[in-house]
């Protein structure tokens, strides 16, 4: 789900922080079991603003960048890795 954090067709990464931070906006989300839930956190006067953005990098993110994809796909793999070492010694 963070993926779509790392920018957009219209917002890089960097612009998406930088906008963030310049309006006091908190980006997050989480994955449960049944769902993925992604939501801002900022000012009222904002929501047509945050909502347009919200869409935007849910829509159209930008997955261009190979290294961010592998990044976390390690960061998934290399525990089930340890896992399996583990079980194997045992």
């Amino acid at each position: 789900e963070h993926l779509v954090f790392k920018g957009s067709a219209k917002m890089s990464q960097h612009e998406l922080s930088e906008y963030a931070e310049a309006t006091g906006t908190l980006l997050n989300a989480y994955t449960s079991r049944e769902h993925t839930s992604y939501y801002f956190q900022g000012r009222r006067d904002n929501t047509e603003k945050l909502v347009e953005i919200l869409a935007d990098v849910i829509q159209k993110p930008d997955l261009s960048r190979y290294s961010y994809i592998y990044s976390y796909i390690w960061c998934i793999i290399d525990p089930l890795l340890y896992n399996i070492k583990l079980m194997q010694l045992q």
